[in-house]
Formats: C-alpha cells, structure tokens, sequence
C-alpha cells in the first residue's frame, strides 16, 4: 500500500471511488436535498476550483496503482472521508489520517476539524477525534462535528512537570477546596491557548515539586480548546481509581478523558 497525493488524472477515479462508497452505505443519512448537494460537492468541476482556489489537498491510498480510499482536506478541516469497502480493515483509513496528521504537525497546525457522517463517526473517535458538539442537521446533511488535537500525540509520552499547586495546597478560585493530588505545568510544550499545558500527576500522594512521568490520560473539556494530561510513573492504571483522585477538582465540568491504551 502506498500513500500519495491524487493528481488531476487521477481525479475521475477518487469521484467514482466516492460515490461508490456514498451510494452503499452512506446516503440513508441524507435527504433528496442533501444528496443534491453533496454530488454537487464532488463534482469535477468543483473540487478543481477548491484545489486552485481554497488549497483543497486530496491525499489517496493506492495497492498496485489502484485508488483504495480518499482523503480530502483544506488547511486544518477535512472535507472527504472514504475508503473503498472492499479493502475495509486493510489500514487504509489509518494510513490517510497519518498522512495528514505529519502534513498538519508540518504546517503548524494545532487541532483538526471534520463534520463526521453517522457512518463512519466511530471511525473517527478510534483515531483519537473527539465530539465537539450536537449532531447537526443541514441542507438535508446530518452530520457531527469533531475535532483532534495534534498533542493527543503525547498519549504514552514521557513528560517533565513542574509542579504549582501541591497536594494540600487551596485552590485558587475554590476557596474550600484543597489539592488532593500534585496538578502543575509542562514548561516545553504550550496548549491551545499558548500557555503551558497544564497536567495533573496519579500515583504520587505527598507534596512535590517537580515529576517525571507518562501521559497516561487526556482531559477533553467540552466548553474550552484545551486540554490537561494526567501524567503518572505507572502505565499499570484502573480508570476509576484516577477519576476518583481529580473528581473533586473537576466536579460539574463537562469533559471527555481520552485513556492511554496498553496492548
């Protein structure tokens, strides 16, 4: 299998490859308006003018020169998803996400975008994207907006944290509540919002200063870009038991926690 970019020759078959996969499995999600709209979407004419206009990039998987999926994006958003069924479970979707993973990471690119159909949402969330908000019914499309941060890449790293707010310590903007776990930052690696990424470190229950560790956690919160790992020098964890450490410093925020997965 190989990964490339999809040339104007080339064009005719990534549309076919498209349309087979919407015509079999996709299209139940949409109405007799939304259909319309997403062959107007792929037409020639128009992905041509996305190219030359808004830097549409279509990246496609080849085995032994025959297109086997498509991934289409502009800058930081992805437009197109398929990958032909007939070659399902082979790492072709993975293989496109990569691509376009070390293309973003190049590019400076800091989260990834994608309305995700009904179909292949699951696909996506395998992958590390995660839901940003309410499904989305549009233009006879329904659809679910997600995105990636291209630090979830630090999932099984080993990061230094320094440590500001100590167990026992009082929270600054709770007054009634004290660090029961060591919470600080990681002064090499800026978040979202430019500032230093923010961390909370399981399995040390002692007041320190500093901790050298593995990301072993991910905290998504659904009302902000940004994000805090939780770092811990063990990656022999229980899921609940970490909950239950930064529950009380987290209590009533809406998030996800994205885990490190050991094989």
């Amino acid at each position: 299998m190989e990964v490339r970019r999809i040339d104007l020759v080339q064009l005719n078959e990534a549309i076919n490859l498209i349309k087979k996969v919407f015509e079999e499995y996709e299209h139940f999600d949409y109405t007799k308006e939304g259909i319309n709209n997403f062959y107007k979407e792929i037409k020639k004419e128009t992905l041509i003018k996305k190219i030359n206009n808004e830097n549409l990039k279509l990246i496609g998987t080849f085995i032994e020169e025959r297109l086997t999926g498509v991934l289409g994006y502009i800058d930081n958003r992805i437009t197109l998803f398929y990958v032909d069924y007939d070659y399902q479970g082979l790492g072709m979707g993975k293989a496109l996400l990569q691509y376009y993973l070390e293309d973003a990471k190049l590019s400076g690119i800091r989260q990834i975008v994608v309305n995700s159909t009904l179909l292949v949402k699951e696909i996506f969330e395998k992958y590390g994207f995660f839901v940003t908000g309410e499904t989305v019914k549009e233009k006879g499309m329904t659809y679910i907006p997600m995105a990636y941060n291209l630090l979830n890449v630090a999932l099984g790293s080993f990061v230094n944290v320094i440590v500001d707010a100590p167990i026992g310590m009082i929270h600054p903007y709770l007054p009634d509540t004290f660090y029961e776990i060591n919470a600080g930052f990681i002064s090499d690696i800026l978040n979202m919002d430019d500032d230093f990424q923010e961390a909370y470190i399981y399995g040390v229950y002692k007041p320190i200063e500093k901790f050298n560790g593995t990301v072993i956690g991910i905290i998504h919160y659904k009302d902000r870009d940004t994000t805090k790992w939780i770092v811990s020098n063990t990656i022999d964890f229980k899921i609940d038991d970490v909950i239950n450490d930064i529950g009380h410093l987290e209590y009533g925020v809406d998030l996800d926690i994205e885990w490190l997965k050991i094989n």
